[in-house]
């Protein structure tokens, strides 16, 4: 398995995790501080590993890229994983799919709390490791937006488009374009 795949299932985890949790919101098991508390604390927990695994597999693609062993840099997201994750949480009660199907809604924002930490921490760890450009990466079952910016090249100081959900990533390329 790699790490996209290993971050793509903690993903589908959080989600799943997520939307089980806001059900027992729901049934009158949990109260809202109450499901507030472990949502924020499950999503920043998987986020926390999506960001090591992000590191990880920066320096591993650099290592292969260049023939020489690169170790990751322990950036890390640039913001407090936790402060985001109640955000989202919060912020995914205001909207229509919510009202619709609020478990379905909770799992999605948990699940992009997760890719965000990852995409954050592959750009921050890609600059810390001195790559220029990076080139998108669509996931294989990848929406009609993704698929239509797949191996976009764009310079590490700009970020590539994310929607809610995504998880598409970023990969290291050299200035003029190639894999580095």
């Amino acid at each position: 398995m790699s790490i996209h795949d290993t971050v793509a299932t903690l993903s589908r985890e959080t989600r799943a995790r997520l939307a089980a949790l806001h059900g027992r919101y729901e049934d009158g098991e949990l109260s809202w501080e109450q499901f507030m508390d472990l949502g924020a604390a499950e999503a920043t927990r998987r986020s926390q590993a999506a960001s090591s695994l992000a590191a990880l597999a920066v320096a591993a693609e650099l290592s292969r890229l260049s023939g020489r062993v690169r170790a990751p840099t322990g950036g890390g997201a640039g913001y407090d994983i936790e402060t985001a994750a109640r955000a989202q949480l919060n912020d995914q009660t205001a909207t229509q799919s919510y009202q619709q199907d609020g478990n379905t809604a909770m799992g999605i924002a948990g699940a992009a709390v997760v890719m965000a930490a990852y995409q954050d921490t592959t750009a921050r760890s890609m600059q810390d490791q001195g790559v220029t450009f990076s080139r998108r990466q669509v996931e294989p079952d990848a929406c009609e937006i993704c698929q239509d910016m797949a191996d976009m090249v764009l310079p590490t100081t700009e970020n590539h488009y994310h929607h809610k959900g995504c998880a598409c990533i970023a990969v290291p390329v050299s200035e003029n374009g190639e894999d580095q």
